[in-house]
């Protein structure tokens, strides 16, 4: 952490001098000077650090410091802030929070003008409590070096921070935002968990470009309009619980990066491959062994694009890799990101470009949910969605109805939208749900039970739930060609029944059963027939409903 020189032994007596002084102002020179020597140079001598077990770090600060350093801000910071009608504390370096901050006790909790810390410092974090910003707070290129809090707090005015770095936890609490303004987080680096609990949003508010490394947290919270995650990075686990309001949320483009130690070993070991494609004539017939990403992507630097890169091979080789490697990670992201929502309403909201295979979904409503370009888990046969949830619940063997109520809602949705193979990929496991519902619930001895499990069982072997034209026309070939005219050939001997199947009256006579409602002559196979004929009339309804489905 270096933020530049050490106060200075006569700056501390100095500001000791201003703090037991009864003068209430002092000049802009003083003032500047009490900024540019005391505000803005690094405290570190002000803290130790401890090592606490199984909570990492902990900072122990010198009270008397931290008072003085408020003392101060209360006595003249704040004053002039209210006088020029702007709170500004730019490039300061603040310490630990606790205590008496902006505000004595007596004051109101009121920031009535627009407040401004851009790029600071917070060696402790920031912790507001119990205030309220009646107009703009400005939080940009600053630094968070512990866990910041804002709690009971109210903004009326717009919330931006733009181009910070949080290395400790972000929590917001009991906060209402207005009604009238936006809430911006823009190129923010989460390094920890990042919490908004019992919150309102009454307008919109917007995450672009953010990185979140440890999970992000919003629960029990109202949502008025719409709240936007455009171009993030989510990693760890992502909570979305109990929000009210039919929270209208907008995924656009998040995404998981690639593990940048492995892109620079795959890097360091293409990188002469790909000087060689470069200069050699036949480089499209080259192959390499490794990373068929990247490969892939190393394919732009040839001839055709040499004016695009005109100086990439000059460059030495170090610069080639951290170029290839930053091109690389931008361009090559894993989008299945951890995310899970519980108890709330995604009617209106939309995701777009987004991996949904680790998405989660418990008791949410999804019937006006907007999936654009996304993509979803598939089966191993990849004949219909699987949502993440799925393998724990049919691991504990329970909850098979709530599942099914999801892919029910997924199916709606994608019919509403015309997408018809993933509502068909989506009924499919809406059915799979019902069948692992009905086999839990299987009793040996009642009539219901195995009347329910038998059909549901041929409707998933001889169809798959409809979802497969294949495999009803397959049945039914087999049933008409091999099966049915190797019965209606049956006699005492092998030889007998081949001379049977020889003469093409056993075919004939499956044929003839195969066409529903066929007036026929064998009565010497009366029941054999009529079997078939019903067999047939299932197969055959089952590839005419499920050759619509395909071609709906």
């Amino acid at each position: 952490m270096n933020l530049g020189k050490e106060i200075e032994k006569e700056t501390y007596e100095w500001v000791e001098k201003l703090v037991s002084s009864s003068d209430l102002d002092i000049s802009d020179e003083d003032f500047k000077k009490l900024e540019d020597d005391y505000f803005r140079l690094k405290k570190n001598d002000w803290f130790s650090e401890i090592e606490i077990e199984d909570d990492g770090p902990y900072k122990n600060w010198d009270k008397e410091k931290c008072n003085i350093f408020w003392k101060l801000i209360r006595k003249y910071c704040m004053p002039r802030g209210k006088n020029f009608g702007a709170f500004i504390f730019k490039r300061y370096v603040f310490p630990s929070f606790d205590g008496v901050t902006f505000f004595s006790f007596e004051e109101k909790k009121e920031f009535n003008y627009k407040v401004d810390f851009s790029y600071s410092h917070f060696l402790g974090g920031i912790s507001i409590h119990n205030k309220l910003f009646k107009s703009d707070v400005l939080i940009n290129n600053c630094e968070f070096y512990s866990i910041s809090y804002f709690r009971n707090t109210k903004f009326i005015g717009e919330l931006t921070l733009k181009e910070c770095n949080f290395n400790g936890g972000l929590e917001f609490e009991e906060n209402v935002f207005s009604n009238n303004k936006t809430v911006l987080f823009r190129n923010v680096q989460f390094e920890n968990f990042v919490s908004f609990n019992k919150s309102e949003f009454l307008n919109e508010m917007a995450f672009k470009g953010c990185v979140f490394q440890n999970g992000f947290q919003l629960l029990n919270s109202i949502i008025s309009k719409k709240m936007f995650f455009i171009d993030v990075e989510f990693k760890g686990r992502n909570l979305f619980i109990n929000l009210r309001e039919s929270p209208l949320l907008i995924f656009h483009n998040c995404y998981k990066r690639i593990n940048e130690n492995l892109v620079t070993d795959i890097i360091y070991s293409e990188v002469k491959k790909l000087k060689q494609r470069y200069r050699n004539e036949n480089y499209k017939n080259i192959s390499t062994a490794t990373a068929e990403a990247f490969v892939d992507f190393c394919s732009k630097f040839n001839y055709t694009e040499e004016q695009k890169y005109p100086h990439f091979f000059k460059k030495p080789y170090k610069d080639r890799v951290e170029i290839l490697k930053k091109v690389f990670l931008k361009e090559h992201r894993i989008r299945n990101i951890d995310i899970h929502f519980q108890g709330i309403s995604l009617n209106n909201s939309i995701f777009r470009r987004m991996n949904m295979s680790n998405a989660t979904f418990y008791d949410t409503f999804l019937y006006n949910t907007i999936f654009e370009n996304c993509t979803w888990g598939l089966s191993k046969s990849g004949s219909r969605i699987k949502l993440f949830e799925e393998n724990r619940i049919i691991e504990v063997n329970r909850r098979f109805s709530q599942l099914e109520e999801q892919y029910r809602q997924l199916k709606k949705n994608f019919e509403n939208s015309k997408d018809w193979e993933l509502s068909s990929k989506a009924y499919y496991s809406e059915m799979e749900m019902r069948f692992l519902r009905h086999k839990k619930e299987y009793r040996l001895f009642s009539v219901k039970s195995n009347i329910t499990y038998f059909l549901f069982s041929i409707y998933k072997f001889f169809s798959g739930y409809l979802q497969s034209y294949e495999r009803p026309f397959f049945f039914l070939l087999l049933s008409t060609l091999i099966i049915f005219p190797f019965f209606y050939a049956w006699t005492n001997t092998l030889s007998e029944i081949l001379l049977n199947l020889s003469k093409v009256k056993p075919f004939q006579m499956s044929i003839d059963a195969t066409i529903p409602f066929y007036s026929f002559e064998y009565n010497s196979n009366w029941f054999l027939y009529r079997a078939q004929s019903l067999i047939s009339i299932i197969l055959i309804s089952f590839f005419i409903l499920a050759l619509r489905k395909k071609f709906k």
